[in-house]
């Protein structure tokens, strides 16, 4: 066994290896059990028995860590000296550390429980005879073969479905997750056993080969799910014997060490860059792995309807004509003749098409021919040589209402948030990549982090589907400036089209938004846009990051900014456009990644840009007075030192809060002293339970009080997830949103007044904040294993008119902000201005710094400055 172990973490599992493993369980299986079942031949009126091996033992799919499960066939289950049998046989292996799952049973109750117990049904479809008597066996094979009547396996194939529906819901409805399960998990092995079952059941197939020539699969799929079952057999294999047990689950480290099991791993890209290398590698596997599950479950649906018996209608029906080619039958849409596709290819589109104008499901017979032809180079050359197929698929992809266009379960393309979606289905039936072929390049493909949490393909479907989530009001809540312009922006189809091909770059490296630009035009000329629209993709693809940028990273109340903005859109539809393709691709990269505080930055960079391109960008003592008076609006009767509290902060906090947090923070602060630290902590709803604080903090500013606050933050646990920094005369305003590991633990009890008696201390002199850190902090825990992140550090002096702009990237850890914080204090440097921001797992925190003397950073100490500031990122 250490020998298939060794193969298994070389790459060479697979099939083979499986049925390696499983014939080396078979002769150890033997040696402790012919024994036994020799002393109980020679025995009288105890009856036959027969061992069998049944699930993945059965089957000869085998990994190194699996379970074994057994059945004893007896004819007297119920004996005494059967049960005795069964532990003589399975105490050596239990001995020797093997799991085995076992049950006796006899041929009538076996039987009787598979008629209506799904796992006892497959359980028989799996049935190997391993040692006993084989006539006992035999007999239980023959039995078993009357349960495949068309009743029955309508009966069955049902079940199936049932059962496919339920893991799904537990493991995952999507193929994408970022730690998926090989085996439970959608379009993973058991998917194939599903497939595997039905098959059998249908047409007597031992396995996927046995069904070819049947009907009930092609010659393409075979190849398909052979490769599938495959691939995922080797990773299986691999991910055992790196656990040293049974592992079935890709975590971020597992992929990380499979990828050089399997071969993904680049000698050459490791001699440049070894930790790109390593999430290379990794991107690689996932993106193959991805690959392969969602052909299983593509293909799933469509083999399942196949081995399903038909049902004769009560009364015959007639197909009733909806469009040319296209005909109702049975409540759904159908092609009206088997040739139709290969006649005209355009029928494809048509098709799905008629059924959304009808809200009908498209058959399931005609989606497998269209997803069969859509793998046809040839057929889909033709599809693009047709001006009519761009046409249609424009059409499409402005269907703002959802689709009624399946009836055979989940998109595989879709998100949990974009059921029903017809761009998804499309992408389904292969009919995008049909159309656009350099959509291939990213479509399974990943990115190693925990901020991508979906492929590109499917995260562009996405985006896609969340504008038009906007257009029909379903999120005005969350998003109602973007549900306002995206109701009435004309030209949906140049806008919902940079949408699709905003990350088409993705599988060319760093600079994705340039290469997807390059690729835009030709693409966009293809499905029959003009010129003029085709240059405005292009432009909205290579500027989708720009706003997202400039809004979380750049000061929103330098003029500077602002310029920037309308110099780069140059006119009002195109900061709609641009604005509206920023909210969709940030909101649908990760359930996290539009957080309340990114969406009203977003807002205010748009309000701002739409009146400064109206003539209006003089009015920014109006647009400050604006911001004020919904705060007051807000606060109707209240003191007036609250107005007074709220009139003297800085504007560019004002852009970056909700009234209500304004308000809330004046109630806090409008009686606070100059010079007068202050601590307020408040809860932001640990109901959820994650363990979100807002942190309020009011204290006179001097050099090096960032890193003494955020010394203070790190040593009671409290992980800083966003800060805004603001100076107010000679005192600061800082905002701090944190997590705490434990939002239960004892800890958080009087951490408010503990916090603020240490801040005075700090102020006053009395306490070094650096020694609370060592002595609170102690030794860092364990933490889990997720992708690097690169370090990287940059410094702008034209950005900011006055100060220089320095990026900082990197792990986000705790304590990550106090020794970045720190690390400017020690460099002589004093920050102006902070935005600190996380995207996953990655910190994106910039400040505004200037020297002691108030002057920018020369460029002479951009070396110094950097060396010093990735020597903190880095940090342990």
């Amino acid at each position: 066994m250490g020998e298939l172990r060794e193969a298994a973490l070389s790459g060479r599992g697979g099939t083979d290896h499986a049925r390696a493993v499983s014939d080396a369980y078979d002769a150890l299986v033997e040696a402790h059990v012919s024994g036994c079942l020799s002393r109980w031949s020679k025995g009288r009126g105890r009856g036959r028995v027969a061992l069998m091996a049944v699930g993945g033992y059965g089957r000869r799919q085998l990994s190194p860590g699996s379970d074994l499960d057994l059945v004893l066939l007896a004819e007297r289950p119920e004996s005494p000296a059967v049960r005795d049998l069964a532990e003589a046989m399975l105490y050596p292996l239990w001995d020797a550390k093997i799991t085995v799952g076992h049950s006796v049973h006899d041929v009538d109750g076996l039987i009787a429980e598979a008629k209506s117990d799904l796992r006892t049904r497959t359980m028989l479809l799996d049935l190997r005879f391993l040692a006993g008597e084989r006539g006992l066996a035999e007999a239980l094979r023959e039995r078993s073969a009357a349960l495949r009547g068309e009743r029955e396996l309508a009966t069955f194939i049902d079940a199936l479905a049932d059962e496919l529906r339920e893991r799904h819901e537990r493991f995952g409805a999507t193929v994408y997750l970022l730690e998926p399960d090989v085996k439970l998990g959608r379009g993973g092995l058991r998917d194939l056993d599903i497939i595997r079952w039905a098959l059998r059941a249908r047409v007597r197939a031992d396995d996927f080969g046995g069904a070819l020539g049947s009907g009930a699969l092609s010659q393409p799929e075979h190849d398909a799910l052979e490769a599938a079952r495959e691939f995922h057999l080797r990773l299986r294999a691999a991910l055992h014997a790196r656990a040293g047990r049974k592992s079935d689950r890709v975590t971020f480290d597992a992929q990380e060490e499979c990828a050089q099991a399997l071969g993904f791993f680049d000698p050459a890209e490791a001699a440049v860059d070894l930790p790109r290398a390593v999430a290379f590698s990794a991107e690689r596997l996932m993106s193959e792995f991805y690959r392969h599950a969602r052909g299983v479950a593509s293909m799933l649906p469509h083999v399942l309807a196949r081995c399903r018996p038909s049902r004769p209608p009560d009364h015959p029906r007639r197909p009733q004509p909806l469009a040319e080619g296209v005909t109702r039958f049975d409540g759904a849409a159908c092609l009206a003749s088997a040739d139709g596709l290969q006649r005209d290819p355009v029928l494809a589109l048509r098709l799905i098409e008629t059924a959304l104008m009808h809200d009908l499901p498209v058959a399931a017979s005609s989606r497998a021919s269209i997803a069969s032809a859509s793998s046809d180079p040839a057929w889909c050359a033709r599809l693009r040589g047709s001006r009519e197929s761009g046409r249609c698929f424009l059409r499409l992809l402005d269907r703002s209402h959802r689709a009624a266009s399946r009836a055979d379960g989940a998109s595989v393309s879709g998100t949990p948030d974009n059921a029903r979606s017809v761009l998804a289905d499309l992408h389904d039936l292969g009919l995008v990549l049909a159309l656009i072929p350099e959509f291939a390049a990213v479509t399974a493909r990943v990115q190693h982090d925990v901020y991508h949490v979906y492929t590109v393909d499917v995260h562009s479907v996405a985006a896609v589907d969340r504008l038009h989530a906007l257009r029909r009001g379903e999120l005005g809540p969350d998003f109602a400036l973007a549900s306002r312009l995206m109701a009435s922006i004309d030209r949906r189809e140049v806008l919902l089209l940079a949408t699709l091909l905003h990350d088409v770059g993705k599988s060319h490296g760093r600079a994705h938004s340039k290469v997807g630009a390059e690729m835009a035009p030709a693409i966009a000329a293809r499905l029959g846009l003009d010129a003029e629209d085709a240059a405005t993709v292009a432009w909205l693809v290579l500027e989708h990051l720009t706003l997202y940028h400039l809004a979380t990273r750049r000061d929103l109340a330098d003029p500077s900014t602002l310029a920037q903005v309308t110099a780069l859109v140059g006119d009002a539809w195109r900061l709609q456009a641009l604005f509206l393709l920023t909210v969709a691709d940030l909101s649908t990269t990760s359930p996290t990644a539009m957080t309340a505080w990114k969406a009203r930055l977003l807002d205010e960079l748009y309000n701002r840009a739409a009146e400064a391109l109206q003539g209006e960008g003089h009015s920014a003592g109006r647009h400050r007075e604006g911001l004020v008076a919904r705060v007051l609006d807000l606060a109707g009767d209240v003191a007036p030192g609250v107005a007074r509290w709220v009139r003297a902060m800085p504007t560019r906090y004002l852009q970056a809060s909700a009234p209500g947090e304004v308000l809330r923070h004046a109630l806090a602060l409008h009686d606070v002293a100059p010079g007068e630290p202050r601590l307020r902590l408040q809860s932001m709803g640990n109901s959820s339970g994650a363990g979100l604080y807002e942190v309020l903090v009011h204290a006179p500013d001097r050099p090096g009080l960032l890193s003494d606050l955020t010394a203070l933050l790190f040593a009671h646990r409290l992980d800083i997830q966003r800060a805004e920094i603001h100076s107010v005369g000679t005192d600061v305003v800082d905002v701090f949103v944190v997590r705490h590991p434990d939002p239960t633990s004892r800890e958080l009890v009087g951490l408010e007044a503990r916090l603020g008696q240490q801040l005075h201390a700090v102020v006053e002199g009395r306490l070094d904040a650096e020694s609370v850190v060592s002595v609170m902090r102690g030794g860092g825990g364990l933490s889990r294993p997720e992708p690097s992140v690169e370090a990287r550090v940059s410094l702008h002096n034209d950005v900011s008119d006055d100060a220089t702009v320095i990026e900082v990237f990197g792990r986000d850890r705790p304590g990550f902000l106090h020794t970045v914080a720190r690390a400017h204090h020690r460099l002589g440097l004093e920050i102006r201005v902070a935005k600190v921001n996380t995207e996953g797992r990655r910190a994106t925190d910039v400040f505004y710094v200037t020297t002691a003397e108030g002057a920018k950073v020369p460029p002479g100490r951009y070396d110094e400055v950097r060396a010093a500031l990735l020597q903190a990122v880095e940090a342990t």
